[in-house]
């Protein structure tokens, strides 16, 4: 245990001389910082994760003088690229472009290092280290734990696991440190002490004060961890997932058919954990539907290269599948209707959901390719069950137009299937059940990227090749004929260019 002692404006942690090692990026730095002409501290997320044992590319610097001074001399050094991010503030950036590129913060701590901590976010990013006092050791730069400046117990709330903010108007002060305290609490499996939880809790609608950018950015961060689902539902516990996203409140008590287990609200968590343990990312355990929702999937050898492809905005394709998965019911609650019969009905809710998506991302901020990917899924997550009698599985013809229509979102839309049916079932999933809708998509998977699929994938033929043959000119008729003679080759009707050209000239006839 870490104990502190405070004798007058002595803030440093007094413990055994016990080092600590810095990321390697932050060694780079030191380099040129060697020669500046104010004191320099690294502060925040360098020396909480050096605590951590963390490997980094937070790296802040607060200089007891003129940043910009440090910053430029830092820059020259380095060969990096200087942006002043804020200057009215004092914030500078540079950044070293390269193979071992990485970035700096640089902040004017103006009244001293100690007020410049107590006005940072949470403790246990309010810690710094001189940089005077750091050495070389056996595992290259160092610091001594009895070296920390610490005034508000950071070091001790690390070791601890504890997230507390440093002050009572610290959400006041920059609101989106709300949703900035789920991501810690997530990505440093922290728990909030019950004053930081209550703060958040009354202070949650400040969120909609910050610029969606801000909130996009560590919204997609929370996604993007490998037990999301739970920071998830510790956002509703609060109230600020429902600030972020005001439509997935209306979802909350909208009863489902019997075969779904859950109401529509909890579907959606439950979507995205469940795609998390398709991947095996979630602590959750398997006592709710069985260890053979796992063992019954069978991945393409494509799989993880797939799911860890950039989709925009900085984040793989497994997180914006994660992101379709909380949004593709959305539109439930106003689809919502009763048959003659008595049967609970949301028609339409697929292209409704798509468009409602829509609105929320882009009021996001996010990226036209994210926002295309999510409303693509949303618009066919039900389109895999559609495509072959209960029991059967599809025919390359029904696949062929599966992947053409679906496009670039064809391979997330299945696990958003898979994980969406996970969810509905609930713990009512039945083995036989589960196992039939592996196949239906491990069929569809193999089809289009290992069967005969992929063959038609390269068209036999093109439009200049149907004017030129049929001596007609350009116009719609052309793509329909195209589009006839794509699908012919999926169902293996043709094969070659002059049995393509000879199925055109029967479809041209008049009444074809």
């Amino acid at each position: 245990m870490l104990q502190q002692e405070h004798s007058g404006q002595n803030y440093m942690v007094k413990s055994t001389s016990i080092s600590v090692t810095f990321p390697p990026k932050a060694r780079k730095l030191i380099s040129a910082l060697s020669n500046k002409s104010a004191a320099t501290y690294f502060v925040g997320g360098v020396v909480r994760d050096s605590l951590l044992g963390i490997d980094t590319d937070d790296i802040d610097v607060a200089v007891g003088g003129d940043a910009r001074k440090i910053a430029v001399n830092a820059a020259r050094v380095l060969k990096a690229v200087l942006i002043d991010l804020d200057p009215n503030r004092g914030i500078y950036r540079i950044i070293l472009p390269g193979k071992e590129s990485f970035q700096a913060d640089f902040t004017t701590a103006s009244e001293g290092i100690i007020a410049d901590l107590s006005n940072r976010d949470f403790t246990i990013n309010s810690i710094a280290i001189n940089t005077n006092s750091l050495f070389e050791s056996s595992n290259g730069l160092a610091f001594n734990i009895d070296d920390l400046i610490d005034p508000h117990d950071g070091a001790i709330d690390i070791e601890e696991g504890i997230l507390r903010v440093v002050s009572e108007t610290s959400f006041l002060d920059d609101p989106a440190r709300l949703i900035r305290a789920v991501r810690f609490m997530g990505q440093l499996g922290l728990a909030a002490t019950d004053e930081t939880v209550k703060s958040l809790r009354n202070q949650c609608k400040l969120i909609q004060n910050v610029a969606p950018e801000r909130v996009r950015d560590e919204f997609l961060k929370i996604l993007s961890l490998p037990d999301s689902v739970e920071m998830l539902k510790f956002m509703d516990k609060i109230g600020l997932l429902g600030k972020i996203i005001p439509e997935i409140e209306e979802t909350k008590k909208v009863g489902q058919p019997k075969e779904h287990y859950w109401d529509v609200f909890n579907h959606l968590i439950e979507c995205v954990g469940q795609l998390e343990r398709l991947f095996k990312l979630s602590g959750q355990e398997s006592q709710d539907i069985g260890k053979y929702t796992i063992e019954a999937f069978q991945s393409f050898p494509k799989f993880d290269e797939h799911f860890s492809q950039d989709a925009g905005d900085g984040h793989s394709r497994l997180t914006i599948c994660k992101l379709a998965c909380l949004l593709h019911d959305i539109s439930k609650p106003q689809t919502k209707s009763i048959d003659a019969k008595g049967r609970t009905r949301f028609l339409g809710h697929q292209e409704q959901g798509a468009k409602i998506s829509s609105k929320i991302l882009t009021r996001l901020r996010m990226s036209r390719r994210v926002v295309s990917l999510v409303t693509t899924q949303v618009l066919h997550h039900l389109r895999p069950s559609q495509m072959a009698p209960e029991g059967k599985l599809p025919s390359q013809k029904a696949i062929y137009r599966y992947y053409r229509d679906v496009g670039d979102a064809s391979i997330d839309t299945l696990f958003l299937y898979l994980a969406d049916y996970m969810s509905a079932r609930g713990p009512r999933l039945k083995e036989s059940e589960w196992i039939q809708h592996c196949s239906v998509v491990t069929h569809i998977l193999n089809q289009g990227f290992q069967g005969e699929t992929s063959k038609f994938m390269s068209r036999l033929i093109d439009g200049h090749d149907i004017m030129d043959w049929l001596s007609l000119p350009p116009g719609p008729q052309i793509g329909h004929l195209l589009s006839q003679v794509e699908e012919a080759q999926a169902e293996g009707i043709v094969k070659t260019k002059e049995e393509a050209l000879r199925f055109v000239s029967k479809r041209s006839k008049p009444g074809e």
